[in-house]
C-alpha cells in the first residue's frame, strides 16, 4: 500500500492488483471535513473528478479548508456497476481501519455522508457501512451531516448539488435503523463480522 503526500494532498491507495483500491484522497486543512461516498473513481492528487470538485467546493463553502475522501468499498471504478460482485478478503477491514486512523489522526470531528443510491448497488455495501460505523465510528465524537436525502431515503451524492449547499446535522443511527437494515433483512443477512443486527 502506498501513502503518498503530495504538496498538501493525502492520497493512500493500494499498489497492487493494478493499482484497484484508493481508501482515501483529500487535502490537509486546519479545519478537516471527512466524507464518505460508495466507492472511488479515477481521480488523484491534482487530477479530480467531478465528484471531487464538487467535494472541494461544498466542503470550502461550509467553512472546511481541509477535507478528506472515504468510501464504504475502496474498489476504483467510473461506474458502481463495475464494483465487485463480492468484496475481496480482507479489503473492507483494511478500509475500515484506514478510516478509523485517518479521523483520529486528522482530528476529524465532523463527517459528511454521501453515499447517495448507489449504496443499494451491492448486497454486502449496507453491511459493510453498518460495520464500519459499529466497529470503527460509533466511539468516536462525530457530528454526521448530508445535504439532504434522496428519493430512496440515502444521503444525498454531491455531484449535481449547488455549489453552495449547506451541510445539515443526520441522525445515521436512525438512518441504519429505519433505511439500511431493511435492505440487509431482505437478502437475508442478521450479522456482520459476529455483531448481530436486530
Amino acid at each position: 500500500m502506498d501513502k503518498a503526500n503530495i504538496s498538501e494532498w493525502i492520497y493512500v491507495i493500494d499498489n497492487k492488483k493494478e493499482n484497484s483500491y484508493r481508501f482515501a484522497l483529500g487535502e490537509i486543512g486546519e479545519k478537516m471535513l471527512g466524507i464518505i461516498g460508495v466507492n472511488p473513481s479515477k481521480a488523484k492528487p491534482n487530477e479530480p473528478d467531478a465528484t471531487i470538485r464538487f467535494v472541494r467546493e461544498i466542503s470550502k463553502n461550509n467553512g472546511y479548508d481541509g477535507w478528506l475522501m472515504f468510501n464504504v468499498f475502496p474498489q476504483k471504478s467510473t461506474d458502481p456497476n463495475g464494483m465487485d460482485l463480492t468484496p475481496q478478503n480482507g479489503v473492507l477491514k483494511l478500509n475500515n481501519e484506514i478510516v478509523s486512523n485517518k479521523v483520529d489522526d486528522l482530528k476529524i470531528e465532523t463527517i459528511w455522508c454521501a453515499w447517495g443510491n448507489e449504496i443499494e448497488k451491492r448486497s454486502y455495501l449496507p453491511i459493510a457501512l453498518i460495520n464500519m460505523y459499529l466497529k470503527n465510528l460509533k466511539t468516536k465524537k462525530l457530528m454526521f451531516v448530508t445535504l439532504g436525502l434522496t428519493n430512496q431515503g440515502h444521503p444525498k451524492h454531491p455531484l449535481r448539488q449547488n455549489y453552495d449547499s449547506k451541510l445539515i446535522s443526520f441522525d445515521i443511527e436512525k438512518y441504519i435503523d429505519s433505511t439500511l437494515k431493511p435492505l440487509i433483512f431482505n437478502v437475508g443477512v442478521i450479522s456482520i463480522d459476529g455483531i448481530k443486527i436486530d
